[in-house]
């Protein structure tokens, strides 16, 4: 080989390898540039709970929105109260939302420590996920999917156990999808709902009166029952597990004035907390308990 010749290869394997490093720091700065949008899912901690930060660590060029009325956070349950092991549906809305280019990020705390608390559900893959971030704390955010779209629903299962007041901490990225983390709006929003005290747990030995007419009594292995109806009724009775299963069921007619119904005789069934219902017309009264 020449020397003319070998200087010509010097310089195209030059100008291949030139052009092969180019191509990959553009491919390194497009990869940088989608992860800071965060398209497939926010960064994990970035609701602005305590011991949090928000979406404008990275959307930086204007103050998050706290309380904002822009965004939405429904929650199923009655009075915005939980009973403890049920199941509830959450949507986050942003009803008016110009880009087809948004993200949010959700976390449920117990208010006495911060704790997270519950179990988030995801009920629509395409558009939701679950991550795991700092402190043990697990959220709900979207997807890549998820980011074209500005409803987002999904469940939290109460915990077990009575927990007292529980906060949603949300943050929503109203995006303006120029391509860039410039000129994005925050919003912020808390929801905090509370343990539903008709929930409590019924300890042997104790009577529970509710509004003055029905009375459970819990003690020697027998749940007895009494109350006070104006009209002659039907009345329906069962014991379930916590996972739904019906060990016991009765029904019984009700007279004018006071009645007491069959006890129920619960030393057959395996220590733990239970659900008895009351079925009257169509009024349902439950309480848990402790056997």
């Amino acid at each position: 080989m020449n020397t003319k010749t070998l200087l010509l290869s010097i310089v195209s394997l030059s100008t291949l390898s030139l052009f092969s490093f180019t191509k990959n720091i553009e491919a390194i700065g497009d990869f940088n540039r989608v992860d800071a949008l965060h398209a497939a899912g926010a960064i994990a901690g970035r609701t602005g709970a305590p011991g949090e930060f928000n979406c404008t660590q990275c959307h930086n060029d204007a103050a998050a929105i706290s309380n904002s009325s822009v965004i939405s956070l429904n929650f199923s349950g009655a009075n915005e109260k939980y009973i403890p092991g049920s199941t509830y549906t959450l949507t986050v809305d942003l009803p008016a939302a110009t880009s087809p280019k948004n993200g949010f990020e959700i976390v449920a705390l117990r208010n006495s420590d911060n704790a997270n608390i519950g179990a988030f559900t995801i009920t629509d893959a395409i558009n939701t996920q679950l991550k795991n971030g700092g402190l043990s704390r697990s959220y709900v955010t979207h997807t890549t999917t998820g980011n074209s779209v500005t409803t987002w629903s999904f469940d939290w299962v109460a915990p077990t156990n009575p927990e007292g007041d529980i906060t949603f901490y949300l943050a929503v990225n109203q995006s303006n999808n120029n391509g860039i983390t410039s000129g994005d709006e925050i919003h912020l929003q808390e929801l905090v709902i509370e343990e539903d005290a008709s929930s409590s747990v019924i300890e042997q030995n104790l009577i529970v009166d509710i509004d003055n007419s029905l009375r459970i009594i819990n003690e020697y292995n027998e749940l007895k029952t009494s109350l006070e109806v104006e009209e002659p009724n039907q009345i329906s009775m069962q014991l379930m597990t916590l996972n739904g299963k019906v060990v016991y069921f009765n029904s019984a007619s009700l007279i004018k004035g006071i009645n007491y119904l069959e006890p129920i005789e619960v030393g057959q069934y395996a220590k733990g907390i239970y659900i008895i219902s009351y079925h009257i017309d169509d009024h349902i009264i439950s309480r848990k308990i402790m056997l």
